[in-house]
């Protein structure tokens, strides 16, 4: 069995439900770098178009928000200011700032280095959720087609990820 891979239409983070109409996209991390925060850089999306370009030089300080190419000060500040606003909604408060604002973009970072996470294990270990504990267990055994009709034969009542879709597997995943 080869390693495992994405399908490109399994959506993994649509099952979990988008929480705000922003989404990232284009997403460039140094991990060596990063030292307070993610240093990063990244595209961000709302309601799937494209609408400022987002950066953190992981120092710790806050994210700098900046115009895509081709779009004029004024499209970038009216995308900003819609961007603060869907932020201040998703924390639920009524003054908006662009505190808010880096909150939800770390949250999207988050998502994305866990489903990162997710499938670079599921390339070299067998991933299992049992369901009565509620708890993810991983396997040093790579994912075989034997390894994982052991894991079937051996705990009936567990869902193995490696051979769920992966919208499914990063669902349970989360729940860790």
């Amino acid at each position: 069995m080869e390693a495992f891979q994405p399908k490109p239409d399994d959506p993994a983070l649509e099952l979990v439900g988008n929480k705000t109409p922003i989404t990232l996209k284009n997403i460039k991390y140094s991990s060596r770098y990063s030292k307070a925060t993610h240093l990063f850089q990244a595209t961000i999306y709302m309601d799937g178009k494209r609408a400022m370009k987002v950066s953190n030089d992981g120092k710790g300080e806050l994210n700098q928000y900046y115009h895509t190419r081709g779009q004029s000060h004024h499209e970038f500040k009216r995308q900003f200011e819609r961007a603060i606003q869907i932020a201040a909604d998703y924390a639920e408060e009524k003054t908006p700032t662009s505190y808010l604002l880096d909150e939800l973009v770390n949250d999207l970072m988050n998502e994305y280095f866990a489903l990162k996470q997710m499938r670079n294990k599921m390339k070299t270990k067998t991933i299992c959720y049992d369901k009565k504990l509620k708890k993810v267990f991983q396997y040093k055994q790579k994912p075989t087609p034997e390894a994982l009709g052991y894991f079937k034969k051996r705990n009936p009542d567990v869902l193995i990820f490696n051979e769920l879709p992966e919208s499914e597997a990063y669902y349970y995943w989360r729940k860790c």
